[in-house]
């Protein structure tokens, strides 16, 4: 998740970053990343809603409006709201990085 986080929202990490790809491949690669991260929200959504448990991706998952659930998309939003502060916290310098 945090790999697909840092890819989404192009972290400024030196130990992340790449060389800049070209407008096409930055727009291909924009649209892989987004579609990763919704299956992997989609897949996580399904399986709160099945069995949720006591956080907050359950909250959003099982969120209702009128008494329906909210649309998988609507979901997605919130959890593109919710995932940079949850993902992209510092790590301590003995961490290895995340892509190695």
């Amino acid at each position: 998740m945090l790999k697909l986080t840092q890819e989404f929202f192009g972290v400024h990490d030196p130990e992340v970053q790449r060389e800049a790809p070209s407008p096409d491949e930055a727009a291909r690669l924009w649209i892989e990343t987004t579609q990763s991260f919704y299956d992997y929200f989609g897949t996580k959504t399904a399986e709160r809603r099945a069995q949720p448990t006591d956080d907050l991706l359950s909250q959003i998952a099982n969120a209702r409006v009128d008494g329906e659930l909210i649309r998988d998309s609507y979901a997605n939003g919130w959890y593109v709201a919710i995932a940079p502060p949850a993902t992209t916290q510092r790590r301590p310098r003995s961490q290895p990085s995340p892509t190695q």
